[in-house]
């Protein structure tokens, strides 16, 4: 792992395509520190997270509040990671739908391409092979 690093200028979701926020980070109730892919496409693991409201009270002027997460970098940039990662947890949903729809099971199709999302943010190689094939085609075909 690398140094800690510490950013309020990207957005984060976790292995499952879940946005992570300030708040979110804050609240959670993962006692271990947090995966996640950075929207500039870099497996992290967030250390902490800060969030600082500056206004001035009794002026009636709005605050503004501002976040930093600090992580540690997991694994370098692959291109296009926090995409993929976001169209195969919505397309991992929209089928869900329609299996339930169409009275087809969608439980153990839904926790298998769960778990492959996961593989695949983990794995350079298990993500290449996803990005050539196509995130869709790719979860269609386990």
């Amino acid at each position: 792992m690398s140094s800690p690093e510490v950013r309020k200028d990207l957005l984060y979701i976790d292995q499952l395509g879940n946005p992570l926020t300030a708040t979110s980070i804050l609240d959670s109730e993962i006692e271990d520190d947090i995966v996640a892919i950075t929207s500039d496409d870099r497996l992290v693991t967030i250390t902490n997270c800060y969030r600082m409201t500056v206004g001035a009270a009794g002026t009636g002027e709005g605050s503004h509040v501002s976040a930093s997460v600090v992580f540690e970098v997991q694994q370098p940039a692959q291109a296009g990671l926090y995409c993929t990662i976001k169209e195969g947890a919505a397309f991992i949903h929209e089928e869900v739908a329609r299996r339930r729809e169409a009275g087809k099971a969608y439980k153990q199709w839904s926790q298998t391409a769960k778990v492959t999302l996961i593989l695949i943010s983990e794995s350079p190689d298990d993500y290449a092979e996803a990005k050539e094939e196509g995130i869709v085609h790719y979860l269609q075909t386990i």
